[in-house]
């Protein structure tokens, strides 16, 4: 069965879906990804299970869905915030500032102090394999990394009076970028 999708969803329809991940983030919050239950998803939105299924095919479609969206609401939030300011710099403390704020305020907003946040970690792994296999496999998110990371350490490096790698070139990650800014009162 084919499930709604959100490009055709009307007001009402919107609005239901959207309700139906805030709960969902408040229930996995609280109970963790194991413990919570379709059936409790419903009772905290105040709609039956069936209407659930109107939008989402199991548990697992609510969770990578809320996943999905709150990646992308964090990651456009970093992007205006980049983009409303100037300056090397500046940028990168929009930037930092921004992701350290979205992303508590999601974990506070969602109750999100569970102890079974290790399960909810090894389903969340799951969903990181989905990805990679929509990505095209290893071999193209090492390719994807490698033009980040060229491009990472290629502002490095055009920028040294503001950015000191801490890794030699030839032993620069692809995955952990780490450096120093050029201003010990920058850090």
């Amino acid at each position: 069965m084919a499930k709604i999708v959100r490009s055709s969803l009307g007001a009402k329809g919107a609005e239901t879906r959207a309700q139906i991940l805030e709960a969902a983030g408040h229930l996995f919050g609280r109970l963790g990804y194991q413990k919570a239950t379709m059936t409790a998803l419903a009772d905290e939105v105040g709609i039956s299970k069936a209407t659930i299924y109107q939008y989402f095919e199991n548990k697992h479609d609510v969770y990578a869905t809320l996943v999905r969206e709150i990646s992308q609401d964090i990651y456009e939030a970093n992007r205006a915030a980049v983009a409303a300011v100037s300056g090397i710099e500046a940028q990168l403390r929009a930037f930092i500032v921004t992701r350290y704020r979205n992303i508590r305020a999601m974990l506070s907003s969602y109750d999100a102090k569970s102890p079974y946040l290790l399960e909810d970690m090894a389903v969340t792994s799951v969903l990181v394999t989905e990805w990679l296999e929509e990505q095209g496999g290893v071999a193209a998110v090492e390719k994807t990394n490698r033009e980040k990371a060229g491009m990472l350490y290629g502002l490095f490096d055009d920028n040294a009076d503001f950015f000191r790698p801490t890794a030699e070139k030839e032993s620069r990650s692809l995955m952990n970028v780490t450096f120093r800014l050029g201003k010990e009162d920058l850090e």
